[in-house]
């Protein structure tokens, strides 16, 4: 009597079929959100204290800066600018979470939750709230980022001294949390004792604000995020092994210690 076979199902086809379907949705996606954050550009330059059609807008912004010697200043010395500087500011924060969300395996994780704004402006307060210029005159905006990224920093080595010891996520968070209240407590007390006119300038950084953007600051900004974020795109594939555990990425050929630096 013959034995009857069980029939091989090949899956190779559904899941190259489900691939390929997944990559068109997701290209779909990036496409419309692409065009979107095109035409708010074009809205953000357009519209203002000054109001200019869109017919003019796009044309100045295809033609250049002297096509229109009216409106072509507005838009290539002020608006293009801060506008430039807004994508990519946004850009480089969205990435940055992402990193820190996937290098701490925890979806809440920011630089909020951890201490790192907290610690990035107590170093800015220092040199804003107390009148310290460092032998300048006065203290540039580049500085001043200088001065927030240096303070940044600070915090991070710290947490990532301590998360290399502390095993428990929720206790790093703490940790991170302490730090931050620290800092905040600290900047708070130079608040109190800081000049009116040095807690407003210093109020109003916190706030953030693109008035002040130009092109030569555009151009820092696109080299130095737009460097980092192209690396984090080449680190996608360990960093989603990471993502799933130190073992699993050891086991996908990933060097956890090279990868952390």
């Amino acid at each position: 009597m013959a034995r009857a076979e069980t029939p091989i199902i090949d899956t190779t086809a559904g899941t190259a079929s489900f691939l390929s379907k997944r990559w068109a949705r997701y290209s779909t996606v990036f496409i419309l959100l692409g065009i979107g954050v095109l035409l708010l550009l074009v809205l953000n330059v357009a519209l203002g204290s000054v109001s200019i059609p869109l017919g003019d807008t796009v044309s100045i912004l295809i033609n250049g800066e002297t096509s229109n010697d009216t409106y072509g200043p507005i838009i290539w010395s002020i608006r293009l600018p801060r506008a430039i500087g807004a994508i990519i500011s946004g850009s480089a924060l969205a990435v940055a979470g992402l990193v820190l969300q996937v290098f701490f395996r925890n979806p809440i994780v920011g630089p909020y939750i951890l201490g790192i704004s907290s610690g990035s402006s107590f170093v800015v307060s220092l040199f804003i709230l107390t009148g310290f210029t460092v032998g300048a005159s006065s203290i540039s905006s580049l500085s001043l980022s200088l001065f927030a990224f240096i303070g940044a920093i600070m915090v991070m080595l710290l947490i990532m001294a301590v998360a290399s010891r502390v095993k428990s996520v929720i206790t790093l968070l703490v940790i991170g949390l302490m730090v931050g209240f620290t800092a905040s407590a600290m900047t708070s007390f130079l608040i109190a004792f800081a000049e009116s006119e040095n807690v407003h300038r210093f109020v109003v950084w916190t706030m953030g604000s693109f008035s002040g953007m130009n092109w030569e600051e555009v151009s820092i900004l696109a080299v130095a995020g737009g460097l980092l974020m192209v690396a984090a795109y080449f680190y996608t594939k360990p960093l989603n092994a990471f993502l799933l555990g130190e073992n699993y990425a050891k086991s996908m050929g990933v060097n956890v210690r090279a990868f952390r630096y």
